[in-house]
């Protein structure tokens, strides 16, 4: 399975950079300017799909809400009290908002 991924990368890799390196060429040397948009806009979808999501998946949130609230409950000798019942209370009033 990991080879069918490593291969699956290697040809997403090697058509973004056929992709990109037409379109720079042609943006480069376009003699024309009625086309030049269609060049920008293969560009500009090429870098947006290497991109990382600007949004965090629920599953950080919680993480996020959880270990917070952990960090609320400190006891006077900075020790960090740890419940099962507390951090599953905050995972619930995550998923409910």
């Amino acid at each position: 399975m990991n080879n069918h991924k490593t291969w699956t990368f290697g040809v997403q890799v090697f058509f973004s950079a056929v992709v990109i390196l037409l379109c720079v060429v042609q943006i480069g040397f376009q003699r024309d300017k009625d086309n030049l948009a269609l060049y920008w806009g293969g560009l500009s979808s090429v870098l947006a799909y290497w991109l990382p999501s600007p949004t965090n998946s629920k599953e950080d949130e919680q993480l996020l809400v959880s270990n917070q609230y952990s960090l609320n409950q400190m006891s006077s000798n900075g020790m960090v009290k740890h419940s099962e019942a507390s951090q599953e209370t905050a995972a619930i009033k995550m998923t409910n908002e």
